[in-house]
């Protein structure tokens, strides 16, 4: 469902209603359970100017700083009079029911040779046909290109046993690919994202920490 002007003060258990200025005060707009909205890209004249919003009670809000799901981000659970994000550009409307978790991950190329890194997902489509890519290689203005961005969605029952699959792709700066046809498992276990290499499929240079829901790469 698109972000739309509403007249509504209070949403239904799958909604969301964001408001222009902080109070719950100003025009309101409307988003639904599900949403995966860049509104930098697809509603730039209320980028940067949504300052409070009430959540539905199935709803679990996470909000953005910068466009592509990336930057400072903040989750809500319920309402919210003020959101502090310094300008909102982006925003997921997750499942509370389902415990569902964005996941993030930054990329830095420690033999500063210029590489980037690409992670795909079957179940991130706003991620574009290509993936999503770090650090980010069209940042809007003033952006940090290597903040985290969101790659992933996982849920509780994404466990060691049933994980989502997740193509590697390493560009050096020429464009060339370092390796074809590597992937990795991440899956949620005791509150936490975990990343399983696959044998035969992993970049014996590739390295990672985690950080809550953010995955550090670094090509050593």
């Amino acid at each position: 469902m698109p972000l739309t002007e509403t007249t509504k003060t209070t949403p239904a258990p799958d909604e969301v209603i964001f408001f222009i200025s902080e109070n719950y005060t100003g025009k309101a707009y409307l988003s639904k359970l599900g949403d995966r909205i860049n509104i930098y890209k697809e509603y730039p004249s209320l980028n940067d100017r949504l300052n409070s919003v009430k959540v539905g009670s199935s709803c679990e809000l996470t909000v953005f700083q910068d466009d592509g799901f990336g930057g400072a981000s903040q989750i809500f659970i319920s309402d919210a009079s003020k959101i502090n994000v310094s300008g909102m550009s982006s925003f997921i409307v997750l499942d509370r029911r389902e415990k569902e978790h964005a996941v993030s991950f930054t990329f830095k190329d420690a033999s500063n040779e210029g590489r980037r890194m690409t992670l795909k997902s079957t179940n991130f489509p706003e991620g574009g046909e290509n993936g999503v890519t770090q650090p980010n290689p069209t940042p809007a203005p003033g952006v940090d290109p290597n903040a985290p961005r969101v790659f992933a969605i996982l849920k509780d029952s994404n466990g060691e046993n049933t994980p989502i699959v997740v193509a590697i792709y390493v560009r050096k700066e020429s464009g060339e690919y370092e390796d074809i046809g590597a992937a990795m498992y991440i899956y949620w276990q005791g509150g936490s994202v975990h990343v399983k290499e696959l044998p035969d499929y992993g970049h014996p240079k590739l390295y990672h920490t985690q950080d809550g829901p953010i995955i550090h790469f670094t090509w050593r």
